[in-house]
């Protein structure tokens, strides 16, 4: 007995210098080359701000202490966030308070409260640009379910109102437009001097903060008209269905300004509730406006204004030609075969989107490969387009059409468009002519030579499909 215990002791003690030389190598260990890493990178770079405390030791310990201590407040180890958070409240500089608000969510308890008590003591002398370039870190901290209620966030929270308020409303509306946003929600809705700075804010998402807070009888005659006549037509719309969802009808002449909108959400949902509420149709009243407003009768696509919008076409005004082209598709869209693709093809976004999408309808295959120039010339992706449009009338011509593409510009934006488009077709139900096969065989056989895995891994599943075909 007196042998085996002499043994199990010679053991354990084999065990505790192994942890102690262990203790010893972590103390004095060195990594090797560890990245270079700055103050921009611990909060944009998760790979580089993983590293620990102990990687920066010996590289930054007696050059650049105070990044050092960054990297140490979010270590792994309680006890060298603690640490580093004393060692930067200690030897405070600008930028710090991100550090140090951090850790307001931190799990140990005595590194939340030193981080606790800086807020209590120190945040209300950071200037509000210090606060505005925190704000991301703020707003996250205060939908934190952990720090609801925390008396840190109180009195954060009434220092950012205060420094708020008592600021010029220039240099408040240079704030990020999401603190202005988190301040409005914090103020008191009698707030007068905030009212005016929510219904004159630049940003349309902080303007409806106004519908938000109040109820439709509180807003002045003031607020209302300037909410009715906003220049953004998301203000516009929310204020129009804030009238509807609180049971009031806008008036008459109200809802016949919105028929007058240059937004075609809008005067659809107010002719809609002209229509039902008070009986009356905007059409008669757009065929007595002038300019721009007078084709609004494209709203209704009637098939006795075609002459109208042929003529409304040839506008120099692309308003009016976007009006005009998309009530003639609407009315008939095979009209388009009796005008000059050209005139669309090189016209403004819109009325390009709806051709390519109508042409397809209406065209041969023939007829739309002798557009091909004109198409593939438009722009950077002309070329896709143009195969899109072929894709829409069969899939076989698109491929040869496709391969034809990769035979001579392999570019990543070529393949990813055509391999999705291929794989995407969960059938084929077309036949394959024998002479578009040997086609497409040829063009196979001339990309086999291709080092593209995409493109060898395209042409594999295609050769598979001929085959079975």
């Amino acid at each position: 007995m007196l042998g085996f215990d002499i043994i199990m002791i010679s053991a354990f003690k084999k065990i505790l210098d192994k942890i102690k030389s262990q203790r010893k190598g972590i103390d004095a260990v060195t990594y090797p080359n560890p990245p270079e890493i700055d103050f921009t990178d611990l909060e944009h770079n998760f790979f580089k701000r993983t590293y620990s405390f102990a990687y920066y030791k010996k590289q930054y310990l007696n050059q650049n202490s105070r990044l050092l201590h960054w990297i140490g407040s979010i270590d792994y180890s309680g006890y060298q966030r603690e640490k580093s958070l004393n060692y930067l409240i200690n030897n405070y500089q600008p930028g710090d308070e991100n550090r140090i608000l951090l850790r307001l969510e931190d799990w140990v308890d005595n590194v939340q409260k030193i981080a606790r008590d800086w807020v209590f003591s120190f945040f209300n002398t950071l200037s509000l640009e210090q606060i505005n370039a925190q704000h991301r870190l703020i707003l996250y901290l205060a939908r934190k379910e952990k720090l609801c209620g925390d008396n840190a966030i109180r009195v954060i929270n009434e220092t950012i109102i205060k420094k708020a308020t008592e600021t010029k409303d220039y240099a408040f509306y240079k704030l990020d437009t999401k603190l202005r946003r988190y301040i409005y929600n914090l103020v008191d809705t009698q707030n007068s001097q905030y009212r005016q700075r929510i219904i004159s804010d630049k940003d349309p998402f902080n303007r409806i903060i106004l519908l938000q807070k109040f109820k439709l009888e509180e807003l002045s005659s003031e607020e209302r008209e300037i909410l009715k006549n906003d220049k953004s037509s998301f203000v516009k719309r929310n204020f129009l269905y804030f009238q509807i969802n609180k049971n009031t009808i806008p008036s008459q002449e109200h809802l016949i300004s919105f028929c007058l909108d240059d937004n075609k959400g809008i005067r659809n949902l107010a002719k809609f509730w002209l229509k039902k509420s008070y009986g009356y149709e905007p059409y008669d009243l757009y065929k007595k406006q002038d300019g721009y407003k007078y084709y609004f009768i494209a709203d209704y696509a009637k098939s006795e204004d075609l002459d109208i919008f042929a003529s409304g076409f040839k506008s120099n005004d692309q308003k009016i030609k976007n009006l005009c082209f998309k009530a003639i598709c609407n009315i008939d869209y095979s009209r388009l075969k009796n005008m000059k693709p050209i005139e669309f093809l090189s016209s403004n976004r819109t009325i390009r989107k709806l051709a390519y999408y109508y042409l397809p309808k209406i065209l041969s295959l023939n007829e739309l490969h002798s557009l091909h120039h004109e198409i593939s010339s438009i722009g950077s992706n002309g070329q896709l387009v143009y195969l899109n449009m072929i894709y829409k009338k069969s899939i076989w011509y698109f491929i040869q059409e496709a391969l034809e593409t990769l035979v001579f510009d392999p570019s990543d934006e070529n393949i990813k468009f055509i391999s999705n488009k291929y794989f995407r077709k969960p059938y084929i139900y077309e036949k394959l002519k024998p002479q578009l096969k040997d086609s497409i065989l040829r063009k196979i056989d001339t990309l086999k030579t291709s080092e593209n895995n995409c493109i060898k891994t395209f042409i594999k599943h295609l050769s598979f499909t001929i085959k079975t075909t």
